[in-house]
């Protein structure tokens, strides 16, 4: 990885190939960069360069004086897209990413396409609807448990649901490393889940959304996830709705070769 200095603090990122085509890939809350190798390198072409930026927290990314985590996480993906490419750029995000890459492409005219994977965006629930209410409801519950475990300096139980739900994996089954390190970042993470759950949108900021955009969700994800997906794509100008068959929520991990040829499709539609 490489670490770059910018106006409003370090940023560490994974970057692949060189030339005027920029690919920006956002990440997951709780996951990092790293998993989009074998993504990146199925989208690596002669002329483009890909770069996986660590949102705020990740990697060695810091965001100077950070007071909301959505918002920075959104000046590292502002950053990422600022960093090369001729205005043919292409903006993936993942879950927690996707929320960053949606607001980061609001009021731009230089993206060529925007892919969102399962974008967590409660705000783009209905108040009115019992279904979206209750899902809603239950993921909020679920992240206020995590705040309550850390408050109580034992977080294991809520952090470890938390992440059967939406990792495709048992608690049990991670490398132990693995989940000593995200009980020991168990603070920031209930702070993050908060901030993500909770980030408001204004009515009038959808429709600055003028990207042609993708918006997926596999069938064997959460029902929130496919739920948001619907939402999001509904409320863009220019979306199409695409659910992926035999997918999970960590897809853009686990099945590369999917989620490279929706990608490539975007591109070749615009």
């Amino acid at each position: 990885m490489t670490l770059h200095e910018t106006e409003f603090g370090a940023v560490e990122a994974l970057e692949w190939g060189t030339g005027d085509q920029l690919i920006v890939l956002l990440h997951a809350l709780a996951a990092g960069p790293w998993g989009f190798g074998p993504l990146a390198e199925r989208l690596l072409r002669p002329g483009r360069r890909i770069v996986a930026p660590a949102l705020h927290g990740y990697g060695g990314t810091r965001v100077a004086g950070a007071a909301d985590p959505v918002d920075a996480h959104l000046a590292v993906a502002r950053w990422a897209l600022g960093s090369g490419g001729d205005g043919r750029s292409v903006l993936f995000g993942h879950s927690m990413g996707g929320i960053t890459a949606l607001l980061a492409a609001g009021g731009r005219d230089d993206l060529a396409a925007l892919v969102l994977f399962e974008p967590i965006v409660h705000a783009a629930l209905h108040d009115d609807d019992p279904e979206d209410r209750a899902l809603g409801a239950a993921e909020r519950a679920m992240i206020r448990g995590i705040g309550a475990g850390v408050e109580r300096g034992a977080p294991e139980a809520e952090l470890g649901a938390f992440i059967e739900t939406w990792n495709e994996a048992p608690w049990a089954d991670l490398a132990p490393r693995l989940r000593e390190r995200l009980l020991a970042d168990a603070g920031r993470l209930a702070k993050e889940t908060d901030a993500v759950a909770g980030r408001a949108i204004p009515a009038g900021f959808w429709a600055t959304v003028t990207t042609p955009a993708r918006v997926l969700h596999g069938d064997r994800s959460p029902p929130l996830a496919a739920r948001l997906a619907e939402r999001v794509a509904s409320r863009l100008p220019d979306a199409r709705l695409q659910t992926l068959p035999g997918l999970g929520h960590m897809a853009p991990a686990l099945a590369p070769d999917a989620i490279a040829a929706v990608i490539e499709e975007a591109l070749a539609d615009r």
